[in-house]
């Protein structure tokens, strides 16, 4: 599996990549030369863009998301633990 790293990476190439298919699209459009079916053919790979990136984008929001959740979960876990340690350190100094 992907880093969140990679997927923000990959991200960026295919945004590029729909950002270059959108330009194109618009010169295109301009030219009386281009077919409707050229222009069929841009916006159906500037779809396939749009969906690629859609999806890397969901895998890289669940991604945080569970860092998130593991990152809290492990502050409290140390929270806890300095919170026993400090109660241990007040029993033990106080009777001896």
């Amino acid at each position: 599996m992907k880093t969140i790293f990679e997927l923000k990476q990959d991200l960026s190439t295919i945004g590029q990549q729909i950002q270059k298919t959108n330009n194109e699209i618009v010169q295109k459009a301009t030219e009386p030369a281009t077919t409707a079916e050229q222009l069929s053919d841009l916006e159906k790979s500037k779809t396939n863009l749009q969906q690629r990136f859609d999806i890397l984008n969901g895998q890289l929001q669940q991604m945080e998301n569970e860092q998130k959740e593991n990152l809290s979960k492990g502050t409290s876990v140390a929270l806890n633990n300095l919170t026993v340690s400090t109660h241990k350190k007040v029993l033990y100094n106080g009777v001896g």
